[in-house]
């Protein structure tokens, strides 16, 4: 099964998040995290543990705007048209997991 998980902090420092991916993976299930990667501390694209972890970077708009309240609706277009690229480019995701309330678009 090919799963999307969508989450708005970095993959590697939440350990729930971290637990659940590798679990995943561990099980046969091809995973693809796309998180926001607020400060660019991160590769923009790698494999860890058999996961593929996609950062979406502020820039732009999103460095100048004061608080993530008002980034949050640009990132999550910005994550939005990586997954989409990933779906045009022969991805075909069965499962798509918003790990948080902030990772749904309203």
């Amino acid at each position: 099964m090919k799963i999307l998980m969508i989450l708005s902090n970095p993959f590697i420092v939440d350990p729930r998040v971290y637990k659940e991916a590798k679990s995943l993976s561990d099980a046969g299930h091809e995973l693809t995290v796309v998180f926001w990667d607020r400060h660019a501390e991160y590769s923009s694209d790698e494999k860890i543990h058999g996961v593929r972890v996609i950062g979406i970077r502020n820039n732009g708009l999103m460095k100048v705007l004061p608080h993530d309240l008002f980034r949050n609706p640009l990132w999550w277009r910005k994550a939005f048209k990586k997954a989409l690229k990933l779906y045009k480019n022969g991805c075909r995701f069965d499962v798509v997991h918003c790990h948080d309330l902030d990772t749904l678009q309203s």
